[in-house]
């Protein structure tokens, strides 16, 4: 969707903010179009060491770089070392798009403005960026009581008041 909207080239430059298991760069690596292949680099950060060794173990090192998250978060338990700001590992103006998938939903807003401007930061001029989230305003209603966000911590809305940690 991002190649047909114009956000970003397969030569591009592109950040994933909180991979995962590195669920995009799995397409990515495997894309083929016609003669079409993706022939830029990925930097994909993601919260866990386990997730970061294994997209590092499945993922060629000449097109997708991973690096662990050093964003404190009581609900992901990053470890020792941690801080509370994190800095993508890029130089300024750098990338042609930055994007996340449902980061955001899991965010207080510190951690949002952290990410937001980093994400900036990093970008190249006339480049993109798409954060996507849950809507809490039109859940669907396959999900009954889970993610219902009724709780709030600041401006964010939250699941529980309290990290999963903690209960």
């Amino acid at each position: 969707m991002h190649f047909t909207l114009g956000l970003c080239r397969f030569s591009s430059t592109i950040v994933d903010i909180g991979c995962g298991c590195g669920r995009f760069a799995h397409h990515l690596r495997d894309y083929r179009f016609k003669s079409e292949t993706f022939t830029g680099s990925t930097l994909v950060s993601t919260s866990t060491t386990k997730m970061l060794e294994w997209c590092r173990r499945n993922f060629d090192a000449g097109r997708f770089e991973f690096h662990r998250s050093t964003q404190a978060s009581k609900v992901y338990g990053s470890g020792e070392g941690a801080s509370s700001y994190y800095v993508l590992p890029m130089v300024d103006d750098s990338v042609d798009f930055v994007f996340s998938t449902s980061l955001f939903t899991h965010l207080l807003e510190n951690d949002l403005i952290n990410y937001c401007r980093e994400g900036y930061r990093v970008l190249k001029q006339g480049g993109s960026m798409a954060m996507y989230c849950f809507c809490i305003n039109y859940l669907p209603p396959t999900y009954g009581s889970r993610h219902t966000f009724r709780h709030t911590i600041g401006n964010a809305h939250v699941d529980r008041c309290r990290s999963p940690k903690q209960q």
